[in-house]
């Protein structure tokens, strides 16, 4: 998911604050850092164990925005990307079956890589929502993004864990502004962040803006009339999961 629908889950289960919010992003900070996806989406458990007692009371805000992130323990990206309703398959790649030939077209993509493209159009979809709903969730993303001294901080502690040089994470939360919409209810501003996205991690060039904000508002079609549904369910199940 996009960084604005983690926080619109969060809202409903604390209070923001920046760390509660750099937390959320972190995992998707690999954008532009040497940490893999696997990494930060599958190792929260492994973090919590590694962290000493006093960190975790210290971390608590960072870890709950953390923990609610990935997949496992099951956060938001669980049931938006791996398992909803025990079908075996996320909520977002359900979702985006009807538009996986038009994502290919358009990114000039295989298959292979079409069916996860296809899933970032609704998880795209869903930004827009619930942006439009709650505005303020944007200047939340950025007031943390400018937070260095927290960003210092939580930064040196993840390098002792991930073994990646704090200031190589430093800069991956500096720099993900480069990468989500500034505006997420802004279909041509999300639409223009999703082309340098594609250009920077998979060198696909000539992608149109125009034919990108096509296909975000063909998501947001496919998802109308039960995107709401799935996100209480998981603000339910998230929080569950990470209290316990």
């Amino acid at each position: 998911m996009f960084p604005a629908t983690h926080l619109y889950l969060l809202e409903h289960l604390y209070n923001l604050s920046d760390e509660l919010t750099l937390g959320s992003v972190f995992p998707d900070t690999v954008i532009s850092n040497s940490l893999t996806w696997n990494d930060t989406h599958r190792r929260g458990r492994e973090f919590i164990k590694f962290l000493s007692p006093r960190q975790r009371r210290e971390l608590k805000s960072f870890l709950q925005g953390y923990l609610s992130h990935g997949v496992d323990p099951k956060g938001l990206d669980y049931y938006g990307d791996e398992n909803y309703e025990n079908s075996g398959k996320g909520y977002s790649f359900i979702k985006s079956a009807p538009l996986v030939e038009r994502v290919m077209a358009c990114c000039k993509i295989d298959r292979s890589m079409g069916l996860w493209k296809a899933h970032n159009f609704i998880e795209m979809g869903i930004e827009v929502l619930v942006s439009k709903d709650t505005p303020r969730l944007g200047d939340c993303i950025k007031s943390a993004l400018v937070n260095d001294e927290l960003i210092n901080k939580i930064s040196k502690i993840l390098e002792a864990f991930f073994k990646v040089d704090s200031e190589e994470i430093g800069r991956s939360f500096k720099r993900f502004n480069d990468f989500i919409g500034l505006e997420p209810g802004n279909i041509d501003n999300l639409a223009e962040k999703y082309v340098f996205q594609l250009n920077h991690k998979h060198n696909l060039e000539g992608v149109e803006k125009k034919d990108i904000s096509m296909l975000i508002e063909a998501a947001i079609a496919e998802i109308s009339g039960d995107y709401k549904k799935f996100l209480e369910e998981c603000v339910l199940k998230v929080g569950k999961e990470v209290t316990e």
